[in-house]
């Protein structure tokens, strides 16, 4: 079936209700969520136009393989996109603004594709990033969004695990630029990230390779590693002007917590408040290898190229 309407009430596809589509309809000022499809698969959601909803602006709820396309989803009071234990959906082209917690969140679900949507200003009292990956969501694809001015982070994953997060804008946000919180297995390349508190953080991250990515003029650190982190690889980054006081290139840092196993190859690291890489207290298998690093300590007449107190089998190489 396929409507084309404007909506009342919310448009609620129901039990079963699969191999629908839904197009060109506006649903604005509802008491619940403006777009709600639950327990039904196979549905195309293109078009519409969904805000001012006092819960979410379009939601899926253990549904399969719907598509969320080209749609305008803002200033809802909830999340603006929202894919709950749904897997191999494709959220694509949307634009998601305004929205008073997530612009789009992927929640506890798996094999999804979030591409070319723009994620730009959430902000409200709940959590405010761009897009949130959370909860058990694994195996998704985050590819070619923008993510900007939003009050939290960029992109947010947390305990979740084997993403794949490329190509992606990320600017201006008030937290980090991506932040990685208790998951494993991410690949985290190509990415442009500007603007932010940090850069790139993990707290902790393991097994996360992090490659290729264009990590400039955030606030603090451009890339923070934490919270007994283990196991990842940060590889050909380039990673400039982040001349704050206490601003570093790559900070391993450990708060009692120390990071393990970490490779740190083939950086280009170039302006840096403090240091260009901090390694400190306790941190252990720690390898630094061919990078580049210039114009340290800007900020801060103490400033190191690398810097490094209290570890166990640190390797500096060619550097």
């Amino acid at each position: 079936s396929e409507t084309d309407n404007e909506l009342p009430l919310a448009c609620v596809l129901t039990i079963n209700s699969n191999q629908n589509r839904l197009i060109n309809n506006t649903a604005l000022d509802n008491q619940n969520t403006g777009i709600l499809v639950t327990q039904s698969d196979n549905n195309s959601i293109f078009n519409n136009t969904a805000y001012t909803n006092l819960e979410d602006g379009i939601a899926i709820n253990k549904s399969q393989g719907n598509i969320i396309r080209g749609n305008l989803v803002r200033n809802n009071s909830d999340d603006g996109i929202v894919v709950d234990t749904s897997n191999f959906s494709i959220v694509d082209m949307n634009n998601a603004s305004r929205n008073g917690d997530n612009n789009i969140i992927l929640f506890q679900s798996n094999n999804n594709n979030v591409t070319n949507n723009t994620a730009s200003l959430a902000a409200g009292t709940g959590f405010n990033n761009g897009i949130a990956v959370s909860n058990r969501s694994n195996n998704n694809r985050i590819i070619n969004n923008t993510m900007a001015d939003n009050s939290d982070d960029g992109l947010q994953l947390i305990r979740s695990n084997d993403s794949i997060v490329a190509f992606n804008i990320v600017l201006n946000n008030g937290d980090d630029g991506i932040d990685v919180s208790n998951d494993s297995g991410h690949n985290i390349s190509f990415n442009y990230i500007q603007g932010n508190y940090l850069g790139i953080a993990l707290t902790p991250g393991f097994g996360i390779w992090i490659e290729n990515n264009t990590i400039t003029n955030n606030t603090n650190d451009g890339i923070f590693i934490a919270r007994h982190s283990e196991n990842s690889t940060i590889i050909r980054n380039l990673i400039t002007d982040h001349f704050a006081a206490g601003g570093a290139g790559i900070n391993l840092y450990t708060n009692n917590s120390p990071n393990h196993n970490i490779t740190i190859i083939h950086n280009i690291i170039n302006g840096t408040g403090s240091h260009g890489i901090v390694v400190l207290n306790l941190s252990q298998n720690i390898s630094i290898v061919n990078n580049t690093i210039r114009f340290t300590g800007m900020a801060s007449s103490t400033g190191s190229g690398i810097y490094a107190r209290d570890v166990k089998n640190l390797n500096i190489t060619g550097n």
